[in-house]
């Protein structure tokens, strides 16, 4: 969600910091505005309901969708959303099973034993509940019917002191059919915080880490959410940048093992032809000694069949020599 009265300068580092990450993993960016949605009074925190139920009418064929708050960072864009946190051994390495929905003594607790590739909706918590700051989920029926259930206008009439973060606690610790859908996972995989409100160090940003929450910056009012993303923005930027230039090294390494190879193709052509000549003067001779073989042979047996032939010629004048003899 992007508020169009942000400083052009903030807007255009969101944009960038989202577009540089999806061309990194060919996935797709949606940027609605926060007024772009009728909230019906609600408070303008809500219109990331809608945005995603939109994205999903804009994006049919997306596997997975992912919101982040405009107040957060992608800090480490080499992590692809399938492998770091949606790929079914990695969510059942990582998910926080029987934990409290709500800390820290709810007694609806994340359920024990479900696969990774039945878990529909991914998000974090901090020490006052879900954060709905950045959460991914998965395409489908039942995507649809949790967006739609969490945008109920009952919900928004109810007034929640924290608005759809208090309606998504509901909804997920009273309606069975969301909970068994739902995995929470260790805030720094998803949602650290850069500054914990509540003075937090589990969920603490550390560098190498997928994404960083300026939670609170746009409530507080000692707080300035430009004012303290711009060092990360810079940070993100230099991040990109080695990223990107690693990845020309790499590129410029395939490249000459492909001229390399190409080369040593070309160099073999004139030994593979000497090979193949050699091969057909090698045939040549195996020919002329099969011939040479083939007329040994008929020579051979033509000779016997001679020889046979004069042996019983003088056989046959011996008998008749003796037949005569006896005749006189």
């Amino acid at each position: 969600m992007i508020d169009q009265e942000a400083p052009s300068a903030f807007i255009h580092a969101i944009k960038d910091n989202r577009n540089d990450y999806a061309a990194r993993h060919g996935y797709g960016t949606f940027f609605p505005n926060v007024t772009d949605y009728n909230l019906e009074n609600a408070p303008l925190s809500w219109s990331k309901v809608p945005a995603m139920r939109h994205a999903m009418t804009l994006y049919p064929h997306s596997a997975y969708f992912f919101y982040l708050s405009s107040f957060a960072l992608i800090m480490n864009p080499s992590i692809s959303i399938e492998a770091h946190i949606m790929n079914r051994e990695r969510l059942e390495t990582t998910m926080l099973v029987e934990k409290p929905v709500v800390p820290p003594d709810s007694i609806i607790k994340t359920f024990p034993n479900i696969r990774g590739d039945k878990i529909d909706l991914v998000l974090t918590q901090d020490k006052e509940g879900l954060s709905q700051d950045s959460f991914v989920i998965r395409r489908g029926e039942w995507a649809k019917y949790f967006l739609d259930a969490w945008f109920d206008p009952l919900y928004r009439s109810y007034n929640f002191q924290k608005g759809e973060r208090h309606a998504l606690e509901h909804i997920v610790q009273w309606h069975g059919t969301i909970l068994a859908k739902l995995a929470l996972v260790p805030q720094r995989i998803l949602n650290s915080y850069l500054r914990d409100p509540d003075g937090g160090t589990e969920g603490a940003y550390a560098e190498g880490d997928f994404v960083v929450n300026f939670f609170g910056c746009d409530i507080a009012g000692d707080r300035n959410c430009e004012e303290e993303m711009t060092p990360m923005i810079t940070r993100w930027r230099e991040i990109r940048d080695r990223q990107h230039q690693g990845d020309r090294s790499v590129t410029r390494a395939i490249k000459q093992r492909q001229v390399a190879i190409v080369d040593t193709r070309q160099d073999l052509l004139k030994p593979r032809e000497r090979i193949a000549s050699l091969a057909c003067e090698v045939l040549n001779a195996h020919a002329a000694c099969l011939d040479i073989g083939i007329r040994t042979l008929e020579q051979t047996i033509h000779g016997s069949v001679a020889r046979g032939t004069r042996a019983q010629a003088e056989h046959l004048n011996t008998v008749a020599e003796g037949i005569c003899g006896k005749s006189l």
